[in-house]
């Protein structure tokens, strides 16, 4: 509170003087030469003001402006990935036909209007998912095709792996592997090409093999890959994490009995070896 000068009573202050006072000390920025600013602070009881801090020229309100727009970038990218996991969840649980905009703002925990600031439609998120799935799916492929692993333990390699991918992403996969139909036709051309690039990987693979005779097939390369694929995918129907197998586990387990009729095994010792007595 402050007194006028020559007054014997007090002044009454404003509303925003009011505010001024109980606020306390701030900054303040004023202009200087040269178009550089400084934080000055400003005492609002006595008037008085000192610098604060360094002068902030125009180089340091550019990074603090760029690393202001890198966290709201950051946010944003978190809430939307939020909206993403919501939106499968609750086509998982409905199937993307029944799913509506609405189920999926309510699942995400905000207004239908909100929603729209994240996702235009439900079909731009099952795109998404579908992109999601391949994309990891190759590069997982193609990092154990590049490694130095004879053909059997990178076949053994890219079964495990896919077991594990299965069990880990069981929702996810369930949309992808039941939800295809109502993709649109540019992403279900992308997603046939894709997976043939999956595919055709794994091929590579199972040809290395019979060509160095790590292993001999009962059938044709073509029908065994869609044979372990297709093993290695429906994991999805019917894995219970409760179980006494962790994913890991599991994919091993998968891997040997897709590996049995294919791989060597050592010659069966007979009864006469085994016959402590000899």
């Amino acid at each position: 509170m402050s007194f006028r000068a020559g007054s014997g009573r007090a002044r009454r202050p404003t509303k925003e003087c009011a505010c001024a006072e109980r606020a306390g000390p701030t900054l303040e920025r004023h202009g200087t030469l040269g178009g550089s600013r400084t934080a000055t602070r400003v005492d609002r009881e006595t008037g008085d003001d000192t610098v604060a801090a360094r002068p902030l020229d125009a180089g340091s309100a550019k990074v603090s402006s760029a690393a202001v727009k890198e966290a709201i970038a950051l946010r944003q990218e978190a809430r939307r990935r939020s909206v993403r996991e919501a939106a499968l969840r609750v086509f998982s649980a409905r199937g993307y036909r029944a799913a509506s905009m609405q189920h999926i703002a309510a699942e995400a925990g905000m207004g239908k209007a909100s929603l729209y600031h994240y996702i235009g439609s439900k079909e731009e998120v099952l795109t998404e998912l579908y992109e999601e799935v391949l994309r990891e799916n190759v590069i997982a492929v193609r990092r154990i095709v590049n490694q130095q692993l004879t053909a059997i333990e990178a076949l053994r390699e890219v079964i495990a792996d896919r077991v594990v991918y299965t069990c880990q992403n069981k929702a996810l996969l369930s949309v992808f592997f039941e939800e295809e139909a109502e993709l649109p036709p540019r992403l279900l051309a992308r997603l046939i090409a894709v997976r043939h690039e999956y595919e055709d990987a794994v091929m590579s693979i199972v040809t290395r093999g019979q060509d160095d005779r790590e292993f001999a097939l009962p059938t044709s390369p073509r029908v065994y890959v869609s044979t372990i694929l297709g093993a290695a995918n429906w994991v999805y129907k019917w894995y219970d994490a409760r179980g006494s197998l962790s994913p890991q586990e599991l994919g091993e387990r998968i891997a040997d009995i897709l590996l049995f009729g294919v791989a060597p095994r050592p010659p069966v010792a007979t009864a006469a070896a085994l016959d402590p007595a000899d």
